[in-house]
């Protein structure tokens, strides 16, 4: 994310304008990966239900286009579960690392989902999808050890968000 951000600083871009220009592309970005992840994953109409809960919830689509780095995380940990269903291993393995040094949550709900999936049998090639996810973490590990080193250090700050239960009619509605 930050050396994109820099990236389109170099390409003479201001600091804002960069910002205000990924910002802008993630939720489009997550929305499209929600689509091509479960019409893969499950099938069509099941990605297009997915994209329609997932546009419903404005505050999180508001917040995620305020927290890039959380909408960068989650299309990398989208990309990870469609590249190990997929077979590409070596992906998913990549995707996986990156995604333990983009977000310091995901990799944990991503090793979840593998594991739920694993349970629901729906991995082709499970050894090898161990292999990658294992992998990606121990190459997270560097990060990872560094965060837990110097955890004194880091402070989490209430910012007074996602205490109430968002109830979207919607959603009640496709489940009727």
């Amino acid at each position: 994310l930050h050396l994109g951000l820099a990236a389109l600083v170099g390409l003479q871009l201001s600091v804002m304008t960069a910002v205000r220009f990924v910002s802008a592309g993630v939720v489009p970005a997550v929305l499209a990966m929600v689509y091509v992840t479960m019409r893969r994953l499950v099938s069509e109409p099941v990605g297009l239900a997915a994209l329609i809960v997932a546009v419903m919830p404005l505050t999180w689509l508001l917040q995620l286009g305020a927290a890039m780095a959380s909408g960068v995380a989650l299309l990398l940990l989208l990309g990870c579960l469609l590249a190990l269903y997929t077979e590409r291993f070596m992906a998913g393995f990549v995707l996986m690392g990156l995604l333990c040094y983009t977000h310091l949550g995901l990799p944990w709900v991503a090793c979840c989902s593998v594991l739920w999936a694993w349970l629901l049998n729906v991995w082709p090639r499970p050894l090898k999808v161990l292999m990658a996810v294992v992998g990606g973490l121990v190459a997270g590990l560097p990060w990872l050890a560094h965060v837990w080193r110097h955890q004194a250090w880091l402070h989490v700050t209430s910012r007074t968000e996602n205490i109430t239960l968002e109830f979207v009619v919607g959603v009640v509605g496709l489940a009727v």
